[in-house]
């Protein structure tokens, strides 16, 4: 049958132009697939992939929702924390409803980290327990990013044990994915979990565990496993916290991401205020000036009987606390300016 020629002139262009336009789409969402699994390993160079794809042809739901979801995993592998729940709206709309398992459980897990991220826990451990039954029964990244979030929170909101626990978990899975920094860091997380609930022979037992491991390590692991075996040594009352503060601090090259004020702690412990304003000036270097940091930084002053110094800082950490605990910290200031006169 022949065309009318109208329905040709009109119609047909636009007929061969929906269809190129198919093509264009379905092309972007291989992309959109070869731009996720690059993020997992290549973050920052997914993060301008994506920015290159025209939005503006994508126009199917299951189009925009994928690329929504793409777009939210590469922020969070880049750790530009979203406030905004803007752009993983539309994939958690569609992916809630429809779509497969490891799409849905990506979907509640992005909208989790964001409501994690602008402090909204309850939302967020509501998303990720929907996360968490939403897991394909194939162990994947995605099963240790969710069990990390949901210690986190549980950690933020001082449940130590439900913390520990999912840490655990998350350790378990990198364990399984042969990832051997994730499990180690995930094992020392939960270590600490471990002390906060006065669990010592647990936490020795995971130390213990991890030594042959720290030659294998990036120091940024090795840093978090000097700073609790030192706090377990100091909880335990150990003769070697002074030790292995030395041996930490030569241990670690990047002198930035060193606890100095656990350093200064364990000097002011040892009657050593020279140690402890030391390490309260390095950390000063690295870092803001905190409540924590005026707090031992009048200890130390205190120790050395420099009552103007000693003042001077209980007054900044009375400011920056607001009056938290200012009753007793106003005793001790008023304590120290009376020897100071």
């Amino acid at each position: 049958m022949k065309m009318p020629a109208l329905f040709t002139a009109i119609f047909l262009p636009f007929v061969l132009l929906c269809s190129s336009c198919t093509r264009k789409e379905a092309s972007i969402t291989d992309q959109l697939e070869q731009i996720s699994i690059l993020a997992d390993t290549e973050p920052d160079t997914a993060y301008f992939a994506i920015k290159s794809i025209e939005k503006s042809v994508i126009k199917s739901k299951e189009g925009f929702a994928k690329y929504c979801l793409v777009y939210s995993k590469i922020l969070d592998k880049n750790y530009i924390d979203a406030t905004s729940d803007s752009l993983i709206a539309p994939a958690f709309l569609y992916y809630s409803k429809k779509g497969a398992s490891k799409e849905k459980a990506e979907a509640y897990y992005y909208a989790g980290r964001i409501q994690e991220n602008i402090g909204n826990f309850s939302k967020s451990m509501e998303y990720l327990h929907s996360a968490e039954k939403s897991l394909p029964d194939e162990i994947t990244e995605l099963d240790g990013l969710i069990y990390s979030a949901k210690a986190r929170i549980y950690h933020n909101s001082i449940e130590y044990k439900s913390a520990a626990l999912n840490y655990n978990k998350a350790a378990d899975t990198y364990r399984f994915l042969n990832n051997k920094n994730r499990y180690c860091l995930n094992k020392l997380r939960e270590a600490d979990c471990l002390l906060k609930c006065q669990l010592i022979q647990d936490t020795h037992l995971i130390l213990k565990s991890l030594e042959e491991d720290l030659k294998d390590l990036p120091e940024s692991t090795v840093n978090k496993y000097y700073q609790v075996k030192i706090v377990y040594l100091e909880m335990t009352g150990s003769d070697e916290k002074s030790r292995m503060t030395e041996v930490y601090r030569s241990a670690i090259k990047d002198k930035k991401i060193i606890d100095w004020i656990m350093i200064a702690r364990i000097a002011l412990s040892n009657r050593n205020a020279d140690s402890a304003l030391e390490a309260l000036q390095m950390h000063r270097k690295y870092n803001s000036e905190s409540g924590v940091y005026f707090y031992y930084l009048a200890k130390a002053c205190e120790m050395k009987e420099d009552w103007p110094e000693a003042a001077k800082a209980f007054k900044e950490y009375i400011s920056i606390h607001s009056g938290i605990g200012a009753d007793i910290l106003s005793q001790d200031t008023r304590f120290v300016e009376e020897r100071r006169i």
